[in-house]
């Protein structure tokens, strides 16, 4: 191998060190592949659903890709989350295999992350904020409006709620019902 080969091989993987190192841990953009080596989610994102009884389905794996509050204000958060849909757990496993193998409902094979991005806030004047979250589910993009209260201190705990419409995001299968309530409690990786 000549020497300029190796110069060029050793040149391009410093670079890319560099380029590792100089980005944040908590909002570096990464690349949406299986998320096996995604770190532990930084906190609980959960819906209920009601099929044969009452269900809870968490998603195990998820990460913020970027996570700003310029000033320190809530009304200026910008929040850009990936979800693995294949992560997906419930204690009825054959519930929980179905929902991720069927086109009608998550089809994970085709659709294996979600994402949600927030661009702002409005308080509401009783301590809790509003907004409307972009949820990319299933290749659809709809507003999903949330409810939450943050912590006054780093770091910042938020706990929320909301509702999804499962006909807006192509989910057809019989069973559920229209309304999925989803609520989350999360640690933001917002640094001073």
């Amino acid at each position: 191998m000549s020497s300029r080969i190796i110069c060029l091989a050793i040149l391009v993987n410093a670079m890319a060190l560099l380029f590792a190192c100089t980005q944040s841990k908590d909002t570096a953009a990464a690349p949406t592949v299986a998320p096996a080596n995604w770190p532990a989610a930084p906190g609980v994102f959960s819906v209920f659903v009601t099929a044969g009884g009452s269900n809870v389905f968490t998603f195990e794996k998820w990460r913020f890709t970027k996570a700003e509050m310029p000033d320190g204000k809530v009304e200026n958060l910008d929040l850009a989350i990936e979800i693995s849909t294949a992560s997906l757990t419930t204690d009825w496993k054959d519930l929980e295999k179905g929902v991720k193998s069927k086109k009608d409902y998550f089809y994970v094979s085709k659709f294996p992350i979600a994402r949600v991005a927030i661009q702002g806030a409005q308080p509401k004047g009783d301590g809790t904020y509003t907004c409307d979250a972009l949820l990319t589910l299933k290749g659809v993009s709809k507003t999903v409006p949330l409810t939450f209260e943050i912590s006054d201190s780093k770091p910042y705990q938020v706990k929320g709620d909301g509702m999804i419409f499962r006909s807006k995001f192509k989910f057809t299968g019989n069973g559920p019902e229209e309304e999925v309530p989803l609520n989350f409690d999360l640690t933001l990786p917002i640094c001073p």
